[in-house]
């Protein structure tokens, strides 16, 4: 008799050995998924930084700086600007600036 096809032990070795390597890989891709969306925050907050640095010193004429001082914008307002692409945060974050000595510190207050 010609038989064609897999038998049970063959199909059930080959899910085993399937769900070790799930198993034994699942740690390490969560791992690289967390550490990528680290690497996208980190990323995004740098770029909305540089624009409010950015939009500052395009609309420096428009505030006086003194010793110093705190500045504060909307990213609404720099993605109206067209310094940002998008809006990535929440309405209400606003980045705030201290301004010293022509030093600029920029956080993003949500």
């Amino acid at each position: 008799m010609n038989k064609k096809g897999f038998t049970l032990i063959e199909i059930t070795a080959v899910v085993l050995t399937l769900a070790v390597i799930f198993l034994v890989s699942y740690p390490t891709l969560q791992h690289i998924l967390k550490k990528s969306e680290a690497n996208e925050t980190k990323a995004n907050t740098e770029n909305v930084i540089i624009a409010a640095k950015t939009y500052f010193n395009l609309h420096n004429s428009e505030y006086s700086f003194l010793d110093e001082s705190t500045l504060e914008v909307t990213i609404d307002k720099l993605v109206e600007e067209d310094l940002l692409e998008s809006n990535d945060y929440n309405e209400t974050s606003k980045v705030v600036c201290n301004i010293n000595n022509n030093k600029q510190e920029c956080v993003i207050n949500k």
